[in-house]
């Protein structure tokens, strides 16, 4: 049910609001979280619709100004506001009209901020999250994958950058790196200081799952199906990594952060967006040799290595034929998958 009140010029104004879009996989939580520690006279961020303004965007998405407009109201005559949540920037062409014409009403200065994320990194984390997710089954998991491969979800910067910030005062970019605390840079942009900390800025806030975490779930999620307690077998699994996670036997299994695409499909994402990515670096980066750093070295698949290391069969850590590894080291995390298996009769 669509509830769009009358336009109206917000009293007393917003001196500036600033609409933080996201992306998703670019520390939009900890960024959040490091905002609402730092409110004062200075900066305002409207709590009365959660934490993560989501409820802004869903509302948005069923033609709803009506918590949107709360929000400006509870932060009306401020100097500056933040209004945020990661999704944003996959608002429908009539949504995104809808929030710039309501924070236009209720500002004398509008700021719309996204961070850029390199594509091909975007794609690896997204999809990462997807597997360890709680909510998100086998077949939606291999779908995004799917979808991001073929460009089916579009990461055209060029294209998101243009949409959100029609009818906003100023559209401000800014290159995500993971080595740095997203509210450096974003407090940069905004000539307001966010202390921070370290808890919020230690890259550990959500971390993605290890190679062979990675294959387990997999093969979990796999036998689970769209099982009426997915959420529950996911958290039993990832109980289970943390208890084997605290043996000495076990933790040389953790090897490093998984890597979901191969060389080959990181780079056909890329050369996707290359000219996208040039005129958006032309356009608000002119200083800037290249828009995202080349960090594409080659690497083998994460998951591969764990084969090469522990078993000898060429084929797939999860195959038949690898069911007994060469040493005992590789066994306590293929206990995972039995465990689970039997604890959920999958």
């Amino acid at each position: 049910m669509t509830s769009i009140r009358t336009s109206r010029v917000q009293e007393p104004k917003i001196d500036r609001l600033i609409v933080h879009f996201g992306m998703p996989k670019t520390g939009s939580k900890a960024l959040q979280k490091i905002i609402r520690r730092n409110v004062s006279d200075d900066l305002a961020y409207p709590l009365s619709q959660g934490r993560w303004h989501r409820s802004i965007h869903d509302a948005l998405l069923k033609m709803d100004d009506g918590p949107l407009l709360s929000s400006l109201e509870e932060v009306a005559g401020t100097r500056l506001a933040i209004i945020s949540y990661e999704n944003f920037s996959a608002l429908p062409d009539e949504a995104l009209k809808i929030l710039s014409d309501r924070a236009r009403t209720a500002a004398n200065e509008t700021w719309a901020m996204l961070f850029l994320r390199k594509q091909d990194e975007y794609a690896e984390s997204l999809i990462n999250q997807m597997w360890k997710a709680h909510k998100v089954s086998w077949e939606k998991a291999n779908k995004v994958q799917s979808d991001l491969l073929e460009g089916k979800l579009s990461l055209d910067y060029e294209m998101i950058l243009d949409r959100i910030g029609a009818g906003f005062n100023r559209v401000v970019p800014l290159v995500y790196d993971k080595s740095i605390s997203s509210h450096i840079s974003f407090s940069k942009a905004v000539g307001v200081k966010l202390d921070a900390p370290a808890s919020l800025t230690s890259g550990r806030v959500n971390p993605a799952l290890s190679a062979v975490e990675l294959e387990t779930m997999r093969e979990v999620k796999r036998l689970a199906g769209n099982h009426e307690k997915l959420s529950d077998i996911v958290t039993a699994t990832r109980r289970a990594f943390n208890s084997k996670a605290e043996d000495p036997n076990a933790s040389s299994m953790i090897d490093g952060p998984a890597t979901c695409l191969s060389d080959e499909q990181r780079e056909t994402i890329m050369n996707r967006y290359a000219s996208s990515n040039e005129r958006v670096r032309e356009r608000w980066f002119p200083n800037r040799a290249e828009l995202f750093p080349n960090s594409n070295k080659l690497r083998d698949n994460s998951t591969e290595r764990v084969r090469k290391r522990w078993f000898t069969n060429p084929a797939g850590l999860f195959s038949k034929s690898n069911a007994n590894p060469d040493t005992t080291h590789a066994k306590p995390r293929l206990d995972v998958v039995s465990r689970v298996q039997r604890e959920f009769d999958l």
